[in-house]
């Protein structure tokens, strides 16, 4: 199975720091490749979790409809310029499918309201509501 092998990679790699732990060039170099084990193992893991994520069954509504639900939850709190967050936002946090969803769908961003006072969060919003007025 890949995570063992990916495991036995990542303790090799600490056992390697254990040993040139006196050197410092050679710390970098082992610290630089620890790193790179761990950035693996975590894009393994990420994989893992999104295939897993596949089977779950609000996965097979289309984005579409999903995109629907969200449009609901906008029309009871749009985007606004002076609120520290949004409820609606911490539901995209659930998935990276969700995300997708909801940041592909130029219409949820659209309608801002509020006087606006954070130039990246306007530029933000610009950005997702691509074309439209």
């Amino acid at each position: 199975m890949f995570s063992v092998y990916l495991f036995a990679q990542v303790e090799s790699v600490l056992n390697d720091i254990r040993i040139v732990s006196r050197d410092p060039s050679a710390r970098i170099v082992a610290a630089s490749t620890a790193d790179k084990e761990i950035y693996a193992a975590r894009q393994f893991f990420y994989s893992l979790l999104t295939r897993r994520n596949a089977l779950v069954p609000i996965f097979l509504l289309p984005s579409e409809i999903l995109a629907q639900v969200f449009h609901f939850l906008v029309l009871e709190e749009p985007p606004c310029f002076g609120k520290q967050y949004l409820r609606w936002i911490r539901a995209t946090h659930v998935c990276r499918h969700w995300r997708q969803v909801v940041l592909r769908d130029e219409s949820l961003w659209a309608r801002i309201s509020g006087i606006p006072t954070n130039a990246k969060w306007v530029s933000e919003l610009l950005a997702w509501a691509k074309n439209l007025p």
